[in-house]
């Protein structure tokens, strides 16, 4: 056997993201076409749409954080 299951699974997953991304790229153009506004290709791709909102959460996270230390006084540098 020329591949093992994990490099055949590689293969498919290659396959399925390049095929996700043709469509995906399809269905943006013609979203932006008909007059869609701010339409992307991570709105209509499954794999990139996951990333998009992990790093959405990731970046709320951040921002709660950031603002729970200035309220309580640890961003603040004459507080030391």
């Amino acid at each position: 056997m020329p591949y093992t299951l994990r490099e055949l699974f590689w293969l498919y997953e290659g396959s399925d993201r390049q095929a996700w991304m043709h469509t995906a790229s399809i269905n943006a153009t013609q979203s932006a076409a008909a007059g869609a506004k701010n339409c992307s290709i991570e709105k209509y791709h499954p794999y990139l749409a996951g990333q998009a909102l992990k790093d959405k959460k990731d970046k709320l996270l951040a921002l709660k954080a950031r603002r729970d230390a200035a309220k309580n006084g640890k961003d603040n540098c004459k507080n030391g």
